[in-house]
């Protein structure tokens, strides 16, 4: 009795480190670059994804794991003890999408913690590789015989090592890992409701991202013929909603791009589309930056036309051009026809 409550208590606390390492991760992204909450999940899993598969080409796989979970945990203190983590940023945190994804994990936790692998599959490459890794503690190579399929890349495989070596080895939480790396992709979907209280494109959002998950070979195996297009669609995601910022944009889909490549070799037209797709949103956003400042320059030049403003200075023309344009609070407009009257343009300015 004594022993399975002491068992209990120590999955239990390999659980809430995994989780309080990843709020680590996830809080930083939020507070230091304003990561839309939606995005998080994703990012943060491809990053270590990619980590981790580096740590695998030096050899150090283990000492990788506990670095990255020691530096998400790290983190978390840091931003809880100097107090950077206020209520109200648990508001912008929290979003309706957090929480379904949140509500999914806690679902496939239950679901899948005793499940077991059947598809051929997972015996010939996917789940082997995870056990192979488990063991050794580094990629496989060619002198490892017990793999088939040597030429797939190990990108998903690298992403359960590490979740799989916190919480604990099973085929059960290896689903588990492999369906919250899905549930991720399906929760950048949410970033782009921004009304809260459209409760029903919510609901078909949910709806529409569970059939997405639901289709053969996604849940109950370690395949990954549909965390690929998954993937696809999450970095595309990522692009579009910050197709503003480019450089934050192709900052975020960096990892992305890298663990589609890593995944299968099939993944590299996928990377193709999404690097495609972020070349095309640049040139949109240079095109719409050389037509905002074509605009500055006319409204430069009509406002320098102006008869008033000749003895002001150089840089006040351009000053009212732009508060003409885009407006500001009435206790700061300049009215000309009194100052006229009073004759302060007679003279100059003072």
């Amino acid at each position: 009795m004594i022993d399975s409550f002491a068992n209990a208590l120590f999955a239990a606390s390999r659980y809430l480190l995994l989780v309080l390492s990843m709020f680590g991760y996830g809080l930083f992204l939020y507070k230091r670059f304003n990561i839309k909450a939606e995005l998080i999940p994703v990012t943060v899993f491809s990053a270590i994804t990619v980590i981790m598969y580096a740590a695998g080409l030096l050899n150090v796989m283990y000492s990788a794991t506990l670095l990255v979970l020691a530096a998400g945990l790290f983190l978390f203190a840091y931003l809880i003890a100097t107090k950077n983590i206020r209520l109200l940023d648990f508001k912008g945190i929290f979003t309706p999408g957090i929480i379904v994804f949140l509500v999914g994990c806690a679902a496939v936790f239950f679901l899948y913690r005793g499940a077991r692998l059947y598809h051929y599959d997972n015996f010939s490459h996917w789940g082997l590789i995870v056990k192979h890794m488990w063991l050794k503690n580094r990629l496989p190579n060619f002198s490892d015989t017990v793999i088939s399929y040597k030429t797939y890349p190990p990108g998903s495989a690298v992403f359960i090592y590490y979740i799989t070596k916190i919480i604990g080895k099973s085929e059960g939480k290896m689903l588990i890992a492999q369906n919250i790396l899905l549930l991720s992709c399906a929760l950048t979907l949410f970033a782009f409701i921004k009304n809260k209280k459209r409760v029903v494109s919510y609901l078909v959002l949910a709806v529409s991202s569970f059939f997405m998950l639901t289709l053969p070979l996604s849940l109950q195996s370690l395949l990954v013929d549909t965390l690929l297009p998954l993937l696809a669609v999450a970095n595309a995601a990522v692009m579009v909603y910050y197709r503003k910022d480019i450089l934050k944009a192709a900052a975020l889909s960096l990892p992305l791009i890298t663990v589609t490549v890593l995944i299968k070799d099939s993944g590299i037209l996928f990377a193709v589309f999404n690097i495609m797709l972020l070349l095309a949103l640049a040139a949109a956003d240079c095109y719409r930056q050389i037509k905002s400042s074509k605009k500055d320059r006319v409204i430069y030049k009509s406002s320098c036309c102006n008869p008033y403003c000749g003895n002001l200075p150089d840089s006040l023309p351009v000053f009212m051009g732009t508060a003409c344009r885009n407006g500001f609070p009435r206790r700061h407009q300049i009215h000309f026809k009194a100052r006229l009257e009073r004759g302060v343009f007679q003279k100059g300015l003072f």
